[in-house]
């Protein structure tokens, strides 16, 4: 069987996943390829060929060289059920270049995937419009099983033993959750699924999934002053308050960003369905400390209750910090909150949260969390140093927003005697808000010890940014 036939054949099986049913696999029709995977690979003679009671399917490929690691292949056979999956009706061309006619009115613009400018000359497989092709990840399952195939019918290619799985519900983030990772057994694995030809992937986003229910009141209209609270406006707002530049069509590279997937809703209730995503695990953390504290905002306004915000963590990036602490709140205040974590280099990464509406000017003081000397403090947002600090640093963050900076020790710098983790002083600050002045366009000036020094300084008035 060629490696195109094989991907013909998995195709036309509909495994599509769902976020609505709540069980493992959440849907039943991925047991259909699941157990023809199964088949096929004791028909090749893999050894320790297993289905497990979630529908994931393990083996492995015997050794030909001794001494060498073990490696594991990875591919998820569910396809994303945001469209039809099934059935799929597959066809092949030559691509010529210009878009592709898919069928039943759906067209592939040439403009809108350049990919696609690279595949001339290239046979392509397509669906005819109605559904997904399922190419992720059927793909990767193809070409781990054309793999398997050559491994197991010429013994004469030296290498180590090879560990196989695919996995279900992958596309709604549940594809690890109940991965049998030490009956695996694998020294180092590979997740074959998407990227250009070559590419190896060395990290990923850290995810998330968002679900917002709003819980509204219905009145007839004319009697709706004062007493309506119209959920599907709600929702709109909440929606609102998140930053819009940082979506996925305004976001590049390793930029982080929030997803809304889905929407529905009425005067009663309504639904926002979301994924979060980011790879810097501190600046994932502050995109759901930020949902959460809009959400909090809103039930203040409300009334509690009238916003629900489920988040789940889904994966996250395989390229972490070699320390691997993860971040603890350290100050915190009525109008803002401060977490700080650890780096394996000695530097010490800060979040500033501002939880209130307006302006607040927020600070790191150093004495009470244990530090001493000079440090270095950088702005992880805009990439740019802000200067050498040695008694606190503060700055001012907008309402609702974060500030993200990473602290380098210079002259002296270290944690104070006794303090062995910057997590293990937690203490209380009373933030203080800048609210603006009488005249449009200024602040009021404030006093606020010098960063540098300690001494009381006047901050004058200033426009607005």
């Amino acid at each position: 069987m060629t490696l195109k036939d094989r991907f013909l054949r998995y195709v036309a099986i509909d495994t599509g996943s769902s976020e609505e049913t709540g069980t493992h696999p959440s849907t039943d029709k991925q047991w259909q390829l699941a157990r023809l995977l199964v088949k096929e690979l004791e028909d090749m003679g893999a050894s320790d060929v297993r289905l497990s009671d979630t529908c994931y399917v393990y083996a492995q490929i015997p050794a030909t060289a001794d001494h060498q690691p073990v490696i594991g292949l990875i591919a998820h056979m569910d396809t994303a059920p945001a469209v039809a999956t099934g059935p799929v009706h597959a066809r092949s061309l030559v691509y010529q270049g210009g878009d592709i006619e898919l069928g039943n009115g759906v067209t592939m613009r040439q403009d809108d995937f350049d990919s696609l400018k690279r595949q001339v000359g290239h046979e392509l497989i397509v669906t005819d419009g109605t559904t997904l092709l399922g190419g992720d990840n059927k793909a990767g399952v193809a070409e781990i099983m054309a793999v398997a195939q050559r491994l197991l019918s010429d013994p004469s290619i030296p290498h180590g033993k090879v560990c196989i799985a695919f996995t279900p519900d992958e596309e709604i983030g549940e594809g690890a959750d109940h991965f049998d990772v030490e009956g695996f057994g694998a020294d180092y694995a590979y997740t074959v699924d998407g990227g250009a030809l070559g590419e190896v992937e060395c990290e990923t986003f850290n995810a998330a999934a968002a679900r917002v229910t709003v819980h509204g009141f219905n009145i007839h209209p004319g009697a709706a002053k004062n007493k309506m609270r119209n959920a599907a406006k709600i929702a709109m707002t909440f929606a609102s308050m998140l930053p819009p530049q940082e979506a996925p069509e305004h976001t590049e590279g390793r930029e982080g960003f929030y997803h809304l997937c889905a929407m529905k809703g009425d005067e009663v209730e309504a639904q926002l369905t979301y994924i979060i995503r980011d790879h810097d695990r501190t600046l994932f953390e502050s995109r759901k400390a930020r949902m959460e504290q809009i959400a909090a905002y809103l039930n203040g306004v409300y009334g509690e209750g009238t916003l629900v915000l489920q988040l789940r963590d889904s994966y996250y990036n395989m390229k972490q910090d070699e320390l691997g602490a993860q971040a603890a709140l350290v100050a915190k205040g009525p109008r803002a909150q401060v977490w700080a974590k650890p780096m394996h280099d000695g530097s010490l990464v800060f979040a500033l949260f501002n939880t209130a509406e307006d302006d607040t000017r927020i600070a790191i003081d150093f004495d009470s969390l244990g530090l001493e000397g000079k440090w270095l403090v950088r702005d992880l947002w805009r990439q740019k140093d802000e200067g050498i600090y040695g008694i606190r640093y503060s700055t001012e963050v907008p309402g609702h927003a974060t500030h993200l900076v990473r602290l380098f020790p210079k002259e002296a710098a270290r944690l104070a005697e006794g303090v062995t983790d910057i997590r293990m002083n937690s203490v209380y600050i009373q933030f203080e808000a800048l609210r603006p002045v009488d005249k449009p366009g200024y602040r009021a000036p404030k006093s606020y010890p010098c960063e540098q020094c300690g001494d009381k300084v006047k901050q004058q008035g200033r426009p607005e940014a």
